[in-house]
């Protein structure tokens, strides 16, 4: 068996570094696997956008049959903060421009790790190939009440979601460059596209519960662009698996609490259909 990471961006971050201890399958039926790292995995996530990704564990031997959960489990950290932080603070750490790296907790407790309830099958002779999505627009939320305030953490909550790398595609784009948030004065900032699964829903914030996006993507200009002094504003969305989603494309993103229903606006939306193994364009 065979498991990557792969991540939904946040606005503003420029890194979060989440350091890896373990992994652990839970069977439908039987004891867990647990597969310990030699060494602290310490990935990324905002390097792995898009199509990009990086395995925690490639060949790995798994016994065959049906399994119902996968818990990431994090280094430990926070002892000196004192409760909660001893008991759900990692060394885990998100970054921002100018800024001290601000600690990452884990608030259902660094026993239980990131929890992904989503059932997968390991073939009898055979492979199972998957990736884990991190939606960082989801899964990072700001803690009030101390000792979080005093020691700057963040949340970061398992919005996680599994699909088996043989069955998705990837989606790519460009945005019209009237929308966005440097150019549009109706934005209140934060240019991101937004993938629901629903191909007829309406678009809306995240809000913790049933028809939200199954995952978002940053938009931003090119590197050519900026250095040529054009204006192309390009996002890209990995690992969807195969079928037709809804995608819109909002430049109020950074007001998007992930606990709360936030009233935003979308600029430009479409259907879209995404095939396993192809990367699909779509402008808005």
């Amino acid at each position: 068996m065979s498991l990557a990471v792969t991540d939904a961006p946040v606005d503003d971050a420029e890194r979060v570094l989440v350091r890896f201890t373990s992994v652990e399958l839970r069977p439908v039926e039987g004891e867990p696997v647990v597969y310990e790292f030699d060494d602290v995995r310490t990935i990324d996530l905002l390097a792995q956008q898009g199509s990009d990704h990086e395995w925690l564990f490639e060949d790995h031997e798994v016994p065959a049959g049906e399994y119902e959960q996968i818990r990431l489990h994090l280094e430990p950290g926070g002892l000196s903060d004192g409760p909660p932080a001893s008991v759900l603070g990692t060394t885990s750490t998100i970054e921002f421009p100018d800024r001290t790296p601000s600690p990452l907790a884990v608030p259902s407790g660094l026993q239980t790790g990131l929890k992904l309830v989503s059932g997968f099958v390991v073939p009898a002779d055979g492979e199972a190939s998957l990736t884990v999505d991190f939606d960082l627009r989801k899964a990072i939320t700001r803690p009030k009440g101390e000792p979080w305030v005093a020691n700057d953490y963040y949340f970061l909550r398992p919005a996680l979601r599994l699909v088996d790398n043989t069955e998705v595609g990837h989606l790519e784009g460009e945005i019209d460059p009237d929308l966005v948030d440097a150019n549009n004065d109706a934005c209140t900032g934060g240019n991101a596209v937004y993938v629901f699964d629903d191909p007829e829903q309406d678009p809306r914030d995240i809000r913790d519960e049933n028809g939200d996006p199954v995952t978002t993507a940053l938009v931003k200009q090119t590197e050519e662009s900026a250095a040529e002094g054009t204006e192309t504003w390009a996002y890209r969305v990995g690992f969807l698996t195969a079928g037709t989603y809804r995608i819109a494309f909002t430049c109020d993103a950074e007001r998007d609490d992930p606990e709360e229903a936030d009233d935003l606006n979308f600029q430009s939306e479409a259907a879209v259909t995404i095939e396993a193994g192809e990367t699909t364009q779509q402008n808005l």
